[in-house]
């Protein structure tokens, strides 16, 4: 009976596991199987060749000795099992840095801690209330998170470079009871937005006595790994951006839960922007611990102005404008269209209904000349009125009814620069979700081809996020702004345009950012067609030469993606181990 029990067992999880796979063949196709056996079986393998090849850098740990007079704090405290107290303690022994000093914390209010395997006179013993202890450093650690040998050293580096960042954050991964490392988190340097809605920093964070003290930050906070989120908030408020270290410097028990209950965080979040005076409304992403949609109201109904440059296709126009005045629920817009000289009867005749239908809200301007996307979208914004800008295409679709009033209410803080969502293909695969720089041969659109219910690296597609560029088939922007970074380069006569603008919005200390709530259909390229003819790639290389001349370092390395992972824009790990 048990010989047929277990039979009956194996046939039953045969059944289950080809029914997935029929399934997700059904969904997604042979490519999306690919994607999944690719991302179960061989991410682990990945990841541990990685860390193999890491470990063989000679260059990791920098010139030793350099910053020899940076004295850190290891603040440890005496919760969890010995165990894993050990191993922590073991890891800040074997640091490539000398210059720390190891205190363990109690709770004041607790039972006397043990720990058998160290003795108290060779450490500092402190109370969870107590001042902060003098030092350059502070680096908190928890029963059972490990340090790798570099990572004070890496640090100490940074701090140098970096004195009055908020904060310094590494990578990190997990480790399993057998001590074994997966799950790497390759982490953007600092996303402001991604932050609040993920924390995406996570636990590898270290903080500067310089930087606490203009804080007044002067005792330990509140005891688990919340009061460091709620420390890493509180410092924010010093307007002095955090430092990132693109390496895995810290690592966590596999079964780590960073927050308590999502009601906690959330209050935390409450707090800071309270004390910003900001009117944010805080809501938990459903099914989704640990990350949040943070909306910002429109306190203001400005009005928005919608560039759209066109020549003939009067079915995809059509479609573009029925959906914008039918299906938006936000109605202080005008549409200014600039009409690059379109000859068929449909189009001119669907031009001049929309004339009639919407006079107050349509103008639509000749152009008679070659096609400049550049050169075009600046004449539309002199004809413009608004207070924001839209650029899109003429072949998109709006599909989420309240698209203008959720970007608008993100571009109008004055932080923000340009504003992009999530543009799908008819099939409902996704087209863009922000343009990573300094991969395939300059850039590619991120997630291009994922499922739209995909979660994206370190579940960006589930919330707001920054990224360095936006694509202009739909991006918002202050007028003002625009105005002030002087408009598209037009020097960018068809790609790259927006890319040069967006990396002018970052450098002028802007951060851009994608809504993957906001979203449109985007016909991609069905006005003017591919770039796949000998002159138009020419043309397309010239300009993305063009951008690699202006801005050499960004189009080497996106910030907002890891060097660590690959050169394809794919959100995996790279073939090749990149010292920082």
């Amino acid at each position: 009976m048990k010989v047929v029990n277990r039979i009956l067992s194996a046939l039953h999880g045969f059944s289950r596991r080809w029914a997935s796979l029929n399934f997700i063949l059904r969904q997604e196709g042979p490519a999306g199987l690919h994607r999944r056996i690719n991302a179960k079986w061989f991410a682990k393998s990945d990841y541990l060749t990685w860390r193999r090849a890491r470990e063989q850098s000679g260059v990791r740990c920098g010139v030793a000795g350099e910053f020899s007079a940076f004295e850190f704090a290891i603040l440890l405290p005496v919760s969890g099992p010995a165990a894993a107290l050990q191993a922590t303690f073991d890891t800040v022994q074997n640091q490539d840095y000398p210059h720390t000093r190891v205190y363990l914390v109690k709770d004041p209010n607790g039972p006397a801690p043990e720990w058998p395997d160290l003795s108290a006179d060779d450490l500092t013993w402190i109370s969870a209330n107590d001042p902060l202890p003098p030092a350059d450093g502070y680096c908190f650690l928890f029963a059972g998170d490990r340090l790798d040998p570099c990572a004070l050293k890496q640090v100490a580096q940074t701090a140098a470079l970096h004195p009055g960042a908020a904060f310094i954050y590494t990578d990190e991964d997990r480790v399993d009871h057998l001590d074994r490392h997966h799950s790497p988190r390759f982490k953007p340097d600092w996303s402001p937005d991604f932050f609040l809605a993920s924390n995406y920093t996570g636990c590898a964070v270290f903080f500067l006595q310089a930087t606490l003290m203009k804080a007044e930050i002067t005792h330990l906070p509140e005891p688990g790994r919340q009061g460091l989120f709620d420390l890493c908030l509180y410092l924010l408020d010093t307007n002095a951006p955090p430092a990132h270290i693109a390496d895995v410097l810290y690592s966590v028990p596999e079964d780590t839960v960073f927050f308590q209950t999502g009601d906690e965080t959330r209050a935390s979040l409450q707090r800071m922007f309270g004390r910003r005076e900001a009117a944010v409304e805080v809501i938990s992403v459903p099914g989704e611990e640990g990350l949040y949609d943070i909306r910002r109201p429109l306190k203001c109904s400005p009005l928005i102005s919608l560039l759209i440059c066109t020549r003939d296709k009067p079915d995809f126009l059509a479609r573009c404008l029925g959906s914008i005045f039918s299906r938006s629920s936000y109605s202080n817009f005008e549409v200014v269209l600039i009409d690059n000289g379109s000859r068929r009867k449909e189009t001119l005749d669907l031009v001049e209904s929309w004339r009639n239908r919407e006079p107050e809200r349509f103008q639509c301007v000749r152009v008679e000349q070659e096609f400049n996307f550049s050169v075009l979208n600046n004449l539309a914004s002199e004809q413009a009125n608004g207070e924001l800008l839209v650029l899109l295409n003429n072949d998109t679709e709006v599909v989420t009814t309240n698209w203008l009033e959720q970007m608008a209410a993100e571009a109008l803080r004055p932080e923000a620069g340009c504003v992009g969502n999530l543009l799908l293909y008819p099939n409902g695969r996704i087209q863009h979700a922000g343009i990573v720089c300094g991969v395939q041969a300059m850039a590619t659109h991120a997630y291009k081809d994922e499922q739209k219910t995909a979660k994206g690296y370190l579940n960006q597609l589930l919330v707001k996020h920054n990224v360095l560029a936006v694509t202009a088939a739909c991006l918002m922007v202050q007028k003002e702004l625009y105005q002030r970074l002087g408009g598209l380069d037009e020097a960018f006569a068809v790609a790259g345009g927006d890319i040069d603008f967006c990396v002018r919005a970052y450098r002028a200390g802007k951060f851009n950012l994608v809504l993957p709530q906001v979203r449109l259909y985007h016909y991609e390229s069905a006005t003017r067609g591919f770039e796949d003819s000998p002159e138009k790639l020419l043309r397309m290389q010239k300009e993305y030469e063009l951008l690699k001349m202006r801005w050499p370092d960004l189009m080497a390395r996106d910030p907002f993606y890891n060097p660590q992972l690959d050169k394809m824009g794919r959100h995996r790990i790279g073939q090749e181990y990149a010292a920082p």
